[in-house]
């Protein structure tokens, strides 16, 4: 049971959402923030069904929180936000603790962060995702939400100053 728990979660996590969201935008985002139903967990419920496993996970284990990081005198369309999605406290190493979305007002410019447990309990190690699904390691960060946004903000923003 664990191995497919593991593998579930891995194809949540590390497969579709980061497809999901490169390709769907503001329609995801939608999506993924709806009240009723949660769609971060409808995703996990799918996945576990075709994978005919036991679900013991609950919706509100799959806690999303949305945050605008710009300022408030900022004009729509330049806005920028993190969903962040917090998952329930993953058992085995590679699975994460949260994904980080950060996008635009209009989605033209988008990443995708997780924050995953390792073997021996240290600090999570970050990842960012490419949109071909390829990630990269950007090395450990601290258990505190506020300075995991803060590194993944700065990641975030050097990555658009690279964009064409």
């Amino acid at each position: 049971m664990r191995d497919m728990t593991r593998e579930a979660f891995h194809i949540l996590e590390h497969k579709l959402l980061p497809e999901l969201f490169f390709e769907g935008r503001a329609g995801f985002i939608d999506f993924a923030t709806d009240t009723e139903p949660n769609g971060i967990f409808e995703v996990f419920r799918q996945i576990a069904e075709a994978k005919q496993m036991e679900n013991s996970f609950r919706a509100d284990e799959f806690q999303r929180r949305m945050i605008e990081l710009t300022d408030q005198r900022t004009a729509d369309p330049y806005k920028e936000f993190a969903l962040i999605v917090t998952y329930p406290e993953p058992e085995i190493s590679s699975l994460c603790f949260k994904s980080f979305f950060l996008f635009d007002a209009t989605c033209t410019s988008q990443a995708y962060y997780t924050l995953e447990r390792v073997e021996k309990n240290g600090k999570p190690y970050l990842y960012s995702w490419e949109k071909d699904l390829t990630r990269k390691f950007c090395g450990t960060t601290s258990f505190d939400e506020e300075k995991q946004l803060r590194r993944i903000v700065e990641l975030y923003l050097q990555n658009r100053r690279k964009e064409p």
